[in-house]
């Protein structure tokens, strides 16, 4: 039956992309404006606020989404779309101050809910999470301690993270599934597989490492030329990391003896490359094409604190599909404004310029 479902789900985008007969898997929010921690390779952390992903996560009022309109997300997923999931996803959840009141609220309506977050407040906070119904909790580390703290600008952010995913898992009895994501960068794409044997002892649900998701220059004249009437595009992500500086043989090396350890738990790479050549393209030759397909605007929404609705998810175009104060959910999930962009990114082959090195090409 699963199966049946997601085939028509396919048939449904490819064919009719303006209207999609089914609600959406994720809806991602943007809880807040703000973040606890100043990372390198984050627009949001290093201060380019005129990038794409700075404003989609960052710049509006109020500085967090009010608990009001948390409820009336909650209710009209219930309404609508019951199989939609919740994701705390911008742009820190665990200083959201009305966190634990909202995992409760989801939960008595039956929503399953996931986190993503920095850690920095995950042991203060591990207690009331191990309580809270959370389902998933994906935590965001960048290497081993020296090196992660130093690209995240605090000096303590890997000890209490990952004292927090150890209490978590204590407390849990791991009914919350923990994912640690890993952002390969200049500075720690020679230290990978010192950090996956960190977890070792943990029943963790695995490790992610995610190449680097930006925008270049080039990839973003080669997108305005095209799109920048639409959907613009600025670039996004590299302000303060610089691609040469990663040996890309030594980045290889690392991913293939990673493959070779033996862990108790599954590891990934997004996107998955094989070869060296392919890793070469992917860091060196921005304007070739990696990835085949955007699915994450048919299967996802954001939600900023203001009640403005985007597409996708955070990194993608500024395109604002509705208002949940002015909308309903149903009205904005098939609104024209994504209607017209599903039927763009079907009518360019699947990407635009701007969306290839996005996770949402990969997946």
């Amino acid at each position: 039956m699963i199966l049946l479902h997601n085939r028509l789900k396919k048939l449904n985008q490819r064919i009719y992309p303006r209207h999609l007969f089914y609600g959406p898997d994720w809806l991602l929010l943007g809880l807040n404006n703000a973040c606890n921690l100043h990372c390198k390779m984050c627009d949001v952390g290093n201060g380019h606020t005129e990038s794409n992903y700075s404003q989609n996560l960052t710049g509006n009022k109020p500085l967090n989404m009010p608990l009001e309109l948390f409820k009336k997300i909650c209710d009209e997923i219930g309404h609508f779309y019951p199989q939609t999931k919740i994701d705390y996803s911008y742009a820190e959840p665990l200083i959201y101050p009305h966190l634990l009141t909202s995992l409760d609220y989801a939960r008595q309506k039956g929503i399953s809910t996931s986190l993503v977050t920095n850690g920095l407040k995950l042991k203060e906070l591990a207690a009331d999470l191990s309580v809270s119904g959370l389902k998933y909790l994906n935590v965001s580390l960048d290497g081993p301690p020296k090196t992660h703290n130093m690209i995240r600008g605090n000096p303590h952010s890997f000890e209490l993270a990952f004292e927090g995913i150890k209490r978590v898992l204590e407390l849990s009895q791991s009914e919350i599934k923990i994912l640690v994501c890993h952002t390969i960068t200049e500075w720690n794409y020679d230290k990978m597989i010192e950090f996956v044997n960190i977890f070792k002892s943990l029943q963790i649900k695995g490790i992610a490492f995610m190449h680097p998701n930006f925008v270049s220059s080039a990839m973003a004249l080669d997108h305005n030329k095209l799109w920048g009437n639409a959907y613009p595009v600025t670039d996004s992500s590299l302000s303060k990391m610089n691609l040469d500086n990663i040996k890309l043989p030594v980045l290889f090396e690392q991913i293939k003896e990673i493959r070779k350890i033996g862990l108790p738990f599954p590891v990934s790479f997004y996107p998955d490359l094989n070869d060296l050549n392919i890793l070469s393209v992917y860091y060196n030759n921005h304007v070739q094409t990696i990835g085949n397909h955007c699915w994450d605007t048919f299967r996802n929404i954001m939600v900023k604190p203001n009640g403005d609705v985007i597409p996708g998810i955070g990194k993608c175009y500024k395109v604002v599909a509705g208002n949940l104060y002015q909308n309903s959910l149903k009205e904005i999930w098939n609104s024209k404004t994504l209607a017209q962009l599903r039927s763009d990114l079907i009518k360019s082959g699947g990407l635009m310029p701007g969306c290839t090195r996005c996770c949402g090409s990969f997946q």
